[in-house]
Order: C-alpha cells, then sequence, then structure tokens
C-alpha cells in the first residue's frame, strides 16, 4: 500500500459511502498509471491540485492521499525496485516512487511499497479468496480464541505508522488518534442519529501485522454504546449501560486481509435514542516473524485456492529465482555434455578439445 509520512488512508469496500463522507467528496483528475506497477495510479484534486495515489488490488481499494507542505504544481511516478541491502530488507520492498514539484521549485519524494513474503498479485489472490469466504459468514458466526491471544503481539496505536480514521470525525489522524487514547477523556460521537459509525485502520509498515483491536464503549455515554461491531463478515454483540473493554482478537486469515487496512462498523445504539459513541482504540500487531506470516499463508492458501495457485503464493519471488537457477544449470549440463561429446568424437584429451573448441 502507498506509504506516507503524514497522511493517512481509508480502506473502500464494496458496499456504499458511509454517512458523512459523502459531503467531503472532491472531484479529481489528471488520472494516469504508474507504469511498471500494476493497480497503481496517481491523481490530484481538482479544487486544491493535491495528489493522491490509488491501489487497485483483487483484494481492495487503497486510497493515499499525499499531503504535502505547499501547493503543488506537478506530479510524476514510476517503478523503482530496490537495490543493494534494500532489496534484501523484507521491509523495504519498494515498488514506485512519486515525485511532488512544489510551488517553490522543490520535489518531495513519496515511496510507495509492497508487502513483502512473495507471491504479489497471488497474496492478493489469497486475500480476494479469504473476503469470499467472510461474506458467507453469518449473524451466527461464532469464533473461539484464546484468552492471551493479545499477549502474542504489542499494543501498537501510538506507532506513526498505524493510523485510525473514524467517518464520523474531522481533523489530522494525529488529533483523532489523540481523541481514542485510553489516556483520554474525549470520545467520537456519530454524525447521524440512527445511522453505523465506521472506524478505519491504516498499516504502513509492511513488518507489522495486526493481530487485535481493543475498543472502550459506555464510558462517557453508557446509553449510548453501539449495539454490535462487525468486522471482516461477523457480528460481535454488546451491553447497554456497561463501561467496558470490548476485546477483538483476529483470526490468522482476518490478519492477513486485514494487514495493510481494515475496518469495523459500529452499529446504531441499543436504546436508538441517539448515535454510537466511541471512547477509545487500542491496536495490537506482532512483527511478521512472530506472526508466522509465511507459515499461515501456506496453510491458509491451500485451504482456499488451488494447489497451482497456493504454490505460487508459497514460492512467490524465491521460487521465481529458484526456477531460474535451475534453468541456467541444466544450461551449464548441456554445455558440459556436448563438451565432452566433441572430446571423445576428437580423440583428444580435455585440454586438447578445450582447444579445439
Amino acid at each position: 500500500a502507498p506509504q506516507h509520512q503524514a497522511s493517512h488512508a481509508a480502506a473502500v469496500g464494496a458496499g456504499a459511502a458511509p454517512a458523512g463522507l459523502a459531503a467531503r467528496c472532491v472531484p479529481h483528475s489528471h488520472w494516469r498509471d504508474v507504469p511498471g506497477c500494476r493497480g497503481l495510479l496517481t491523481a490530484a484534486c481538482r479544487k486544491t491540485l493535491q495528489p493522491l495515489l490509488l491501489c487497485v488490488t483483487p483484494a481492495a481499494i487503497e486510497v493515499q492521499p499525499l499531503r504535502p507542505s505547499t501547493r503543488i504544481e506537478g506530479i510524476a511516478a514510476a517503478a523503482a525496485p530496490a537495490h543493494g541491502a534494500a532489496a534484501r530488507a523484507p521491509s523495504a520492498e519498494v515498488a514506485a516512487v512519486c515525485w511532488a514539484l512544489h510551488e517553490d521549485g522543490s520535489l518531495s519524494c513519496h515511496q510507495a511499497t509492497k508487502p513483502p513474503g512473495g507471491g504479489g498479485s497471488q497474496l492478493d489472490s489469497l486475500r480476494a479468496a479469504l473476503l469470499r469466504a467472510f461474506e458467507r459468514r453469518t449473524s451466527a458466526t461464532r469464533l473461539a480464541f484464546r484468552v492471551d491471544a493479545f499477549e502474542e503481539g504489542s499494543c501498537v496505536t501510538s506507532s506513526p505508522e498505524v493510523t485510525l480514521f473514524v467517518d464520523a470525525a474531522r481533523g489530522a489522524p494525529d488529533s483523532i488518534k489523540a481523541r481514542l487514547s485510553a489516556a483520554s477523556d474525549d470520545c467520537i460521537v456519530g454524525q447521524v442519529e440512527y445511522g453505523p459509525m465506521t472506524l478505519s485502520v491504516s498499516n504502513s509498515s509492511s513488518d507489522l501485522v495486526p493481530i487485535g483491536v481493543r475498543l472502550l464503549l459506555g464510558a462517557s455515554h453508557p446509553h449510548q454504546v453501539p449495539s454490535s461491531i462487525r468486522l471482516f463478515g461477523r457480528t460481535v454483540s454488546t451491553v447497554d449501560g456497561e463501561r467496558r473493554w470490548y476485546d477483538l482478537p483476529f483470526t490468522p486469515a482476518e490478519s492477513i486481509v486485514g494487514q495493510r487496512s481494515f475496518s469495523l462498523t459500529l452499529a446504531p445504539a441499543h436504546s436508538g435514542a441517539g448515535p454510537p459513541v466511541l471512547n477509545a482504540v487500542e491496536v495490537f500487531g506482532a512483527t511478521r516473524r512472530e506472526f508466522g506470516f509465511d507459515m499461515q499463508v501456506t496453510a491458509l492458501s491451500a485451504k482456499h485456492l488451488t494447489p497451482s495457485a497456493a504454490s505460487s503464493v508459497h514460492g512467490g519471488e524465491g521460487g521465481l529465482r529458484r526456477r531460474q537457477i535451475l534453468v541456467g544449470l541444466e544450461t551449464a549440463l548441456t554445455e558440459l555434455r556436448v563438451f565432452h561429446a566433441v572430446a571423445a568424437a576428437t580423440g583428444g584429451g580435455g585440454g586438447g578439445a578445450g582447444a579445439g573448441v
């Protein structure tokens, strides 16, 4: 997913836009493909000329506004694979670089990175298959989790790579995160009295995997607790009139699908007398190594994909390198066999045959 140091991302699902966003929609123009990066596009806002990056995959559509400090005169983007030591770092697989030309003549550079783990579009195919599985879940779906599920990772809410976005709140991502801190007495109230509220979490670190979320409800408005929380196609019920933390651990499939971004929908309040209220949010995550990302991808691919597709996801870029090595070895053995055949036909020794060749 595209990255930027001071911006937020919102994952756009298949449903309608959340209430409250329509009034803030701004048209964009000058849409362009990024050469060499399928599914990655750039555009500029017609009103402010602020640029954005759009990443389209089989699993999701991700929008990343770029927020430079001054007015932009133009943007350009190109594929930029990592080189040297950066290419070997699991968190630095650069897919593209976007340059923004400011009105004062300066340039700013923004990177779009691909999640590591190999597979590229094959990994996206796995995510798409998992999303289809989530759509088959019903309101009766109940999952069992270990009591110590969150102990496998740590709270990463304060990480600059984790961004919170609530459709009912205005302001910079940092201010939203501060309002939803466990140490704050503030809260966010839904904009629509009888409508839901959506919380979106974005992760720009390719080495971080979300493993769960905790929500504090009922602290300031005990009778405006959302009647339920919906995430990844499943529904979690709540209790009205009670201040409580709701622990929402993720399954391995949910963590893989939501690695870059995920959303939670808070239903209208139990009483129906007002909009839902959210008091605090804590996001928990683990490193790819702690999570066992490759092992989980392999297991889920065997279950949800065809054998050939699962093999591609598991092998990924490493599988391509192995095939290239095998082709090179086969070519070398063929040349060696021809060399010995020529040497045998001429009756000369190794050195003579080599000289003849």
